[in-house]
């Protein structure tokens, strides 16, 4: 309460009364908190009593909002503030016309965090420009350009949408270019050692108690179920069904039996979870791995950074351990993925061509075997 009595203070002098309770108004009483860190505790006990979700679009929107009134605070530079307000409305209204048409990706970012990227980027190599001589948007020269790339090679990316706004929206002599993206990282290289692998999965299925417990649960399902940390926080206890002598859980195509030792670990979590929300006699949490917040799981995030921390590996080395794992186990079917394990059909064929395997014989096999169902081959 002592923590939290100047968050009250703040929504009873900004509110006139409960009716105004959103997640918008709550936000800008809490204005002064420009880390979104305080009075998390109210927020939680808003999530419980109101149902107010701070985690949401209404709040995303909200703090995106704060951070680019920031952003354009600080520039400087008139005609690179005007260019930059220009490109914001550019990429929102992108934004809305491939969301209002249902399209998740597209040519203009979707993610607010990208699109605030994306502004941050523009914003620093105008700033560049100008202290080469650029005295509007379309004065930036190719040279200028290619000059800022030189100086950040492993970022210019980001500002392919940056660029083509000015191609396409301005009255130029000439178009600027970014040079081709480097490439993608070949997933073969995220794979872990086999020492390192056996390290972590012997720490996994010895924990007994507390974060690591939890953590070592999940961790132990991504690996051997072919599972990103997302799904498998997104579990809920209806997805597991508990037997005497063996665990089933449903990763969203039917239950599959568990591995006993990876059970085991998955029991003794189970033995001792709980819904550590300080509000759980309000809000119940029916996942199987929950959060804080209520009726939210495990955050990925807080996943991730435990992973990094005490195992110094990444989400997308044990996503790709797994994976690479399954075809050195003897896999002959990139299919196979799609099928049993839910993996996107171009990620599965570029696993498997990046594994080393020969995906033209897997696919002369297939026809062959499709020509001799249909009687072609008789």
């Amino acid at each position: 309460m002592k923590r939290n009595i100047e968050g009250f203070i703040l929504i009873d002098g900004a509110l006139e009364d409960a009716s105004q309770l959103t997640v918008t108004k709550v936000l800008e009483a809490f204005q002064s908190d420009r880390t979104n860190r305080l009075y998390r505790v109210i927020k939680h006990w808003l999530g419980a009593t109101r149902g107010l979700h701070f985690d949401g679009e209404e709040a995303s929107l909200f703090w995106h909002e704060r951070k680019i009134e920031r952003l354009l605070s600080e520039v400087g530079t008139l005609w690179v503030r005007q260019e930059l307000e220009a490109f914001y409305s550019h990429l929102m209204r992108g934004r809305e016309l491939m969301l209002g048409a249902g399209m998740k990706r597209g040519s203009a970012p979707l993610d607010l965090k990208s699109i605030l990227l994306t502004m941050k980027y523009a914003s620093w190599l105008m700033y560049h420009c100008h202290l080469q001589g650029a005295v509007s948007s379309n004065s930036i020269t190719q040279a200028m350009v290619d000059e800022y790339v030189s100086d950040h090679e492993k970022t210019f990316h980001v500002l392919g949408a940056f660029v083509r706004y000015l191609n396409r929206s301005k009255r130029r002599f000439e178009h600027v270019e970014l040079p081709p993206r480097r490439r993608t990282r070949n997933s073969i290289e995220l794979r872990l050692t086999h020492e390192a692998r056996r390290s972590c999965v012997d720490a996994w299925l010895s924990a007994t108690s507390g974060i690591s417990l939890r953590n070592s649960a999940v961790a132990l399902l991504c690996m051997f179920y072919l599972q990103k940390p997302a799904a498998m926080l997104a579990l809920r206890r209806s997805n597991l069904r508990v037997e005497p002598t063996a665990l089933y859980l449903d990763f969203g195509q039917g239950y599959e039996e568990i591995d006993p030792d990876i059970a085991a670990v998955l029991r003794r979590w189970l033995s001792t979870w709980n819904h550590h929300s300080r509000f759980k006699h309000i809000a119940g949490n029916d996942f199987l791995f929950p959060g804080t917040r209520p009726d939210r799981g495990y955050s990925n995030i807080a996943f991730s950074a435990w992973l990094k921390a005490d195992h110094s590996i990444s989400s997308r080395q044990l996503f790709a351990t797994a994976l690479h794992g399954l075809i050195e186990a003897g896999l002959d079917d990139p299919s196979t993925m799609v099928r049993l394990y839910g993996v996107r059909p171009s990620t599965a064929i570029r696993y498997w061509r990046e594994s080393g395997a020969d995906l033209t014989t897997f696919l002369f096999k297939d026809a062959i075997e499709t020509m001799r169902e249909n009687g072609d081959l008789d």
